[in-house]
């Protein structure tokens, strides 16, 4: 164990005791900021949120059923609301507008046909995808903006496009980008059995 003596004419000079007690202070504040730095450090970031679509419903063509694509993605943490707008679109919306927007193309010959590839959207882009989406009535929000990235990725014949994503932001949503996948059709096969006689 150790003990502390203090020379008797230290402990009288009050110099000397006001220098200490502000050394105290000071050491007890580096401490506390120190571990509150600490303590926020150890805070776990928000979980992404795994989003799957699941829809079966087969649509009519003109010239047969249309069977819509099913996804999965891990989408980035601090989702606001999603909006699934037909069979085509899924739409994600994030705080300060930034945006997800998913584009299933419905015909599996189109998946084999492009090669993945990415660009940067512009306005005439984006106009087009609004104008498909008649649920959505105000194009602005959707149109790229001066001071935020947005990208467009085709995976596996989709497009993914990441929408005014602030910069210091957009790791996180080109992760979800990376988690993107294709679930595999569970249409039920109909067998037509040969008629009895």
């Amino acid at each position: 164990m150790y003990t502390w003596t203090i020379n008797p004419q230290i402990s009288n000079n009050p110099k000397i005791e006001h220098m200490m007690k502000q050394h105290l202070k000071y050491t007890m504040t580096f401490i506390l900021v120190f571990y509150a730095c600490w303590a926020c450090g150890q805070a776990k970031a928000p979980a992404p949120e795994k989003f799957t679509l699941e829809q079966h419903t087969d649509m009519n063509a003109g010239n047969g059923l249309i069977h819509p694509q099913r996804f999965r993605m891990l989408l980035p943490a601090g989702l606001k609301t999603k909006q699934l707008i037909s069979y085509e679109y899924s739409l994600f919306h994030y705080p300060n507008q930034q945006y997800i927007i998913v584009v299933m193309h419905p015909t599996a010959a189109l998946q084999e046909k492009l090669l993945d590839s990415t660009w940067v959207p512009d306005p005439s882009y984006m106009r087009h995808h609004v104008n498909m989406m008649a649920e959505v009535k105000d194009e602005h929000p959707y149109l790229p903006k001066t001071g935020r990235k947005s990208q467009a990725f085709r995976k596996q014949g989709n497009e993914i496009i990441l929408l005014n994503i602030k910069p210091d932001q957009y790791q996180h949503f080109l992760s979800a980008v990376k988690t993107f996948s294709i679930l595999p059709d569970t249409t039920p096969v109909v067998r037509h059995l040969p008629a009895r006689d």
